[in-house]
């Protein structure tokens, strides 16, 4: 790379090749940011494991070397050491421990950000005293090197900010994840459809890893109680540890000829934009990738009202009902409400035109002191 291409970022995201949307939506992010800083004129790199699908042609690649973390992180501090970029992003907590590694071997002077796009205390309910302590005690080492950290949702942003309690701090910027609508909508129109989604039945729809976060038993005994009055038949978008264990509770709740079981779909637009209603579970987020698409494909949604992210999305509830946490019968109402009462498609992919992702580029750019290109 020539002086001339000296990136004004280096993205920092320890993401595979084949996260991302319903595996996932850190990959997801980081690659349509990284997208539109460059189309915005700005050099841009990501720096990752593997090569996450979809970056544009002019976005420079550094694929991380090694098996261990501080092998990985030489690797980075050399690419600091050589190609000095203006800016340094690092997203999540693994990233960000890599990032300190390199700064300190490769001397970087340049601007650190630290972005973290998951809830901080909900994981750590739980934690002995000492754990808490040292994953408190970093995300401090963290902010004390970072100019700047940026979070996806004004309640995440609050929550780090209370963590770190500390006036030398640097501010803790809420910027949303990008959600780019109109490919959204181009996917959905021409994606294809998994056996079972053109079945008889309300098609009731949700996405995300089979993991514990995103509590798909509470959506499943939600969906057990809706289908007990209605013919709905609920598609599960994603794959993840769980998936055996769940397909045994669905069973159990006599959903196992209601449930689809689409798995890991690069494309799940087209099974979305079918959805009579999209229902959202999690325990918490950051920030809820997956509802914002929904939001921005104009299908009616309900959620969880967890850290951090569903009530921003719905706008404090206008847009879709917002149901405690971990309470099926409530999940149930909100899904009722929603296949009865749907908000409209338009009212829906208006809202979403806040999460475009050229006008949150331009706010990373800012945050980050990028000059215009």
């Amino acid at each position: 790379m020539s002086a001339a291409q000296r990136p004004a970022v280096l993205l920092l995201g320890l993401v595979s090749r084949h996260a991302g949307r319903n595996g996932g939506g850190l990959a997801t992010t980081l690659v349509l940011l990284a997208n539109w800083l460059g189309r915005l004129g700005h050099h841009v790199a990501l720096a990752s494991p593997g090569k996450p699908l979809g970056l544009d042609e002019g976005i420079a690649w550094l694929p991380l070397a090694g098996q261990h973390r501080m092998g990985q992180a030489a690797h980075l501090a050399w690419y600091l050491r050589r190609h000095r970029p203006m800016a340094l992003l690092s997203f999540e907590m693994r990233a960000a421990r890599m990032a300190l590694d390199a700064l300190l071997l490769s001397r970087y002077g340049g601007l650190y950000g630290a972005g973290f796009h998951n809830a901080l205390l909900a994981p750590m309910a739980g934690w002995s005293q000492a754990r808490t302590g040292r994953r408190t005690a970093l995300l401090q080492r963290i902010a004390s090197r970072a100019a700047v950290l940026i979070t996806p949702s004004a309640g995440l942003a609050g929550e780090l900010a209370g963590l770190l309690g500390s006036a030398a701090a640097p501010a803790v910027l809420p910027i949303f994840n990008p959600i780019d609508s109109a490919n959204l909508r181009h996917m959905a129109d021409n994606g294809p459809l998994p056996r079972g989604i053109s079945a008889a039945g309300e098609l009731v729809v949700s996405s995300g890893r089979l993991v514990a976060q995103k509590d798909f038993i509470t959506l499943l005994q939600a969906c057990a109680v809706v289908a007990r009055s209605r013919p709905i038949r609920l598609a599960i978008l994603g794959d993840g540890p769980l998936r055996a264990a769940l397909e045994r509770v669905s069973d159990t709740l006599g959903l196992a000829d209601k449930v689809v079981w689409c798995g890991h779909l690069d494309n799940p637009c087209a099974v979305m934009a079918r959805a009579k209603a999209f229902a959202f579970a999690s325990h918490y987020e950051g920030f809820g990738n997956a509802l914002a698409e929904a939001v921005a494909l104009g299908i009616p949604s309900c959620a969880t009202d967890c850290p951090h992210g569903p009530r921003e999305i719905l706008e404090q509830g206008r847009l879709g009902r917002l149901t405690p946490v971990g309470q099926p019968e409530a999940l149930a109402e909100a899904i009722f409400h929603t296949l009865d009462h749907p908000t409209p498609a338009e009212v829906l992919r208006a809202s979403a035109q806040r999460f475009e992702p050229r006008q949150q580029a331009q706010r990373y750019a800012a945050a980050l002191g990028l000059p215009s290109p």
